[in-house]
């Protein structure tokens, strides 16, 4: 797995979080389809489930980023859209949801396949585990938590998300 953490990291002021940057992450390697396996349930994504993520490259050296849910109660699939930009490392994106507005994206780890990856936003209130399948056994995700830890997230936070058929 690529992970590591610096002293710059773990101080860092405010309640980020101290992701590392990973000089041997390769973006083109994390383009493509994406399942969230477990999250920090946000404002805009409660009550999401076969929660999916699209990243893509532009050509423009930016990214074109797809997030689609299912919302429970309505039964109506959710999509944002939104595009992206390096952010200072190979694992770091400013991703645009609002123009003008840019969240922190930053990919804390990742297997050495790009089959499975820890995302923080940035900050304690958000973080995902996504893998390239629908679901991951315990004993897969149990390092990505333990990894969330260790950056300071409870991993009691994390809510597993509900996967299935769909479109």
């Amino acid at each position: 797995m690529f992970c590591r953490r610096s002293i710059a990291d773990w101080l860092s002021a405010g309640k980020r979080v101290p992701v590392p940057r990973l000089p041997e992450f390769e973006l083109p390697r994390f383009l493509g389809e994406w399942y969230e396996i477990a999250r920090i349930d946000t404002w805009f994504e409660r009550g999401l489930s076969h929660v999916r993520a699209f990243y893509e490259a532009s050509g423009d050296g930016e990214l074109r980023i797809v997030n689609r849910g299912l919302h429970d109660k309505s039964g109506r699939w959710k999509e944002r859209r939104a595009r992206a930009v390096p952010d200072g490392a190979p694992n770091f994106l400013k991703v645009y949801f609002v123009p003008f507005v840019a969240g922190r994206y930053r990919v804390a780890c990742v297997d050495t396949e790009y089959r499975r990856a820890l995302v923080s936003g940035g900050s304690l209130r958000y973080a995902w585990v996504l893998a390239r399948t629908p679901s991951l056994t315990d004993e897969e995700l149990v390092p990505f938590l333990r990894m969330a830890e260790e950056l300071g997230y409870d991993p009691r936070r994390f809510l597993r998300t509900r996967q299935g058929g769909g479109s």
